[in-house]
Parts: structure tokens; sequence; C-alpha cells
């Protein structure tokens, strides 16, 4: 019996997790700006709850330096167009 959505997303890994959700603040920074980016625009374009967002980062700030580091290490350790990361 093949998993359904909903249950493959409760068995993501953590490393998954923490991709999904950096990659859904990039998305909201891009749409609102850092500043005006919260905890729970991540969370609703990751499709997850705000604990979960707090569970993996405990804060925005540290929401924000992962999600920076993540952006240096495409720029840094990809091909000449990290726009496909994204």
């Amino acid at each position: 019996m093949a998993a359904t959505p909903k249950t493959a997303r409760r068995t993501a890994s953590r490393e998954q997790r923490r991709d999904q959700l950096v990659k859904a603040t990039i998305k909201c920074i891009a749409r609102k700006g850092m500043g005006s980016t919260s905890i729970g625009d991540v969370a609703k374009e990751a499709g997850l709850s705000q604990g979960i967002v707090n569970l993996h980062f405990k804060s925005k700030d540290n929401l924000l330096n992962e999600t920076l580091r993540h952006i240096a290490d495409c720029l840094l350790y990809t091909s000449p167009s990290p726009r496909d990361k994204f």
C-alpha cells in the first residue's frame, strides 16, 4: 500500500523538513522582504504549522541565518545558474 501524501509529509526526515522550510523562507522573502516575513508566512508557504517551524529553528533569526547559509552554499557550490535550486 502506497503512502498517502499526508502520511508522506509526516515521515519526512529532519533534513528534508529543514530544506522545505528554507525554500519556503526564500519564497516569502522574495515576495514580502526579510523584515515583513513572519514565521507564520513561512509555515503557510511550506504547508506546515508554526510549531514545526519553531521545532526546527527555534526563532526567526535562526531560520533566516540558515536560509542565508543555504543561499551562500548554492552560490558557491553550484553551476552558474543557482536559481534552479530555489
